[in-house]
This record gives structure tokens, sequence and C-alpha cells, in this order.
């Protein structure tokens, strides 16, 4: 809605807004699609909270079929709530069917173990179990707070 007014204000045609905001294509690790072959990569590393991270599981549930990982980042400065969040978008993830569930940092160790589903220290592991579990078909969803640097994910495709 922004992005409109601002054009409106300016005297852009409207019909120029419409388009241009339909041919948007993100590339700042903020819904970023990016496709790979048969693989379909969903790339929001840029920041997270609970809400941030329901809404990006049921985007990609919604809009996305076949096979599907899921490596979620931890959500960094939440507070006294965070073990509870970590766990609650944990199970969330984990309820998606056919999807492989991928938990980075130390703030997703209790539930992944509670889940009993992969684990990684850091995004360089994951990224590292990634290139020797090298998918080549399906959607893959990448979400994360920026200090779980899950961009660094990409580097396995």
């Amino acid at each position: 809605m922004s992005a409109v007014a601002i054009g409106a204000h300016f005297g852009v045609d409207p019909h120029d807004i419409k388009d241009a905001i339909e041919n948007y294509i993100p590339d700042n690790q903020r819904s970023q699609i990016i496709k790979k072959a048969q693989l379909t990569i969903v790339q929001d590393a840029y920041n997270a909270n609970p809400s941030s991270m329901q809404a990006a599981l049921d985007n990609f549930k919604k809009h996305f079929s076949g096979s599907k990982i899921v490596a979620l980042g931890e959500m960094l400065e939440l507070g006294k709530e965070s073990a509870d969040e970590h766990l609650k978008v944990a199970e969330e993830a984990a309820a998606l069917s056919d999807a492989t569930l991928l938990l980075v940092g130390k703030l997703f160790e209790g539930p992944a173990k509670k889940l009993n589903t992969l684990h990684f220290d850091s995004s360089q592991q994951c990224m590292e179990w990634l290139k020797e579990n090298k998918p080549t078909t399906g959607s893959i969803l990448i979400k994360g707070s920026r200090g779980s640097k899950m961009e660094k994910l990409l580097e396995a495709f």
C-alpha cells in the first residue's frame, strides 16, 4: 500500500504501479525465491520472530508441494519467552507433511531433542549436511534471524 500511495503521489500511472508490484523479485533475503533446476528455495533469512516464522511456514505449506525441507535458524532477542517460542515454532514446522526439519542454533537444541529431528550448532554445519544430502527436487524454506546466518545454506546448492 505504501508503494501504491507513493507512486500515486508522484503521478505514476496506476497500471505501471500494478506492473511493478507484480514483477518485483526480492533479492534482499526477504521471501526471495531461487530456482535451481527442479528445486525451489525460499530464502527468508533477514529476520525472524514467532509471527514471521508462523507466516513463513503457513505460506510454505500453502504454496509449495512435493518433498520439502524446512531449515530454521534461531530467533534472537526474544527474552524469557525464547524457549517456549522456539518449541512452538519447531512443533509447527514438524507438523508439515512430507517435510524434513533442520533446526539450527543453540536455542533449537531442546526442541530438536524433543521432536527427534536434525539439529546443527551452526549454519555452516547445516550447509555441510545439505551438501552431503543434496535434494534435487522439491522445495526448501530457509528462515532465521540475521545472527543465524542462514543464507550460508545457499552454498550447498
